[in-house]
């Protein structure tokens, strides 16, 4: 984490520090040891203070939403550790350019968890000028975090899973669809990557405390997916069908050709990530 605000501009040209957000006495929380001025604007407003006013003019969301929070957008989750998504401490803007040269996901899309990678491509080159990148058809046509969730790598499939169970990004883009995809997860090779898609799936009331076993052997994993599989079959979910982007039907069922497709170009190859 240090590292990564070592290298941000608010560092390097500003005065940021690390007791702008945390407090080791007088936290918020024991977890992150957060101040109570770091769970909103404060801390980036005493020096950004030219948008103080009227924030929702930079960040085009409501002023009082989570979209106009300064650390989703500059410090989104998108770093892996401890079986969950930690906020990246690097300070940066969203960029779709950034994420087709990297991989790292966008803030936009890790929000707006249904839409395309084109989708916030318009959105950053209208509100802020960017350049739109040339995309294929899948990013045009496909959620980016859907496509990650399927055809990326283990970090990214993780950071996708944990995205998906995040309360603001299940307001911002609908609660009721990501089910499917996370249970398809939870039979990911990597254990880490099922644990996520588990604890995300609970997320929906519909799903919550279902057992699954991250470490079982495929037999066990098997059934259990199996038996969660029968309970939102029971429940009749439908998503937010039909949408196509969403890899889903206008019965809610997911279009496994596509799906299918994504994961065999998939890199499955394991990998190491520093916590």
């Amino acid at each position: 984490e240090y590292l990564g605000m070592a290298i941000s501009a608010c560092f390097q040209k500003g005065t940021m520090t690390c007791l702008d957000c945390h407090s080791m006495h007088q936290s918020t929380d024991p977890s992150d040891q957060l101040t109570l001025q770091a769970t909103s604007n404060v801390s980036c407003l005493r020096c950004h203070d030219e948008i103080a006013d009227s924030p929702d003019e930079h960040t085009h969301h409501p002023a009082d939403s989570e979209g106009s929070r300064c650390y989703n957008c500059h410090m989104p989750h998108t770093t892996y550790g401890l079986l969950s998504g930690i906020r990246s401490h690097q300070i940066d803007s969203p960029s779709v350019e950034t994420q087709l040269k990297t991989g790292r996901p966008n803030a936009c899309n890790l929000c707006h968890l249904n839409q395309t990678l084109e989708w916030s491509s318009r959105h950053l080159s209208k509100w802020y000028g960017h350049r739109q990148p040339k995309l294929d058809n899948d990013d045009k046509s496909i959620s980016a975090m859907l496509k990650m969730l399927l055809k990326g790598d283990a970090g990214q499939r993780a950071i996708a899973a944990w995205n998906m169970g995040w309360e603001p990004a299940r307001k911002a883009s609908g609660g009721n669809w990501q089910a499917p995809w996370l249970i398809r997860t939870m039979n990911a090779p990597s254990a880490a990557v099922r644990y996520i898609a588990h604890k995300a799936l609970m997320a929906d009331p519909t799903f919550a405390g279902t057992p699954f076993d991250y470490t079982a052997p495929l037999a066990k994993r098997a059934t259990q997916i199996d038996a969660i599989s029968e309970r939102r079959a029971a429940a009749g979910l439908l998503g937010q069908a039909p949408h196509a982007q969403l890899l889903l039907d206008a019965q809610g069922k997911p279009l496994e050709d596509i799906a299918d497709r994504l994961t065999r170009q998939r890199d499955n190859r394991p990998i190491t990530l520093q916590e």
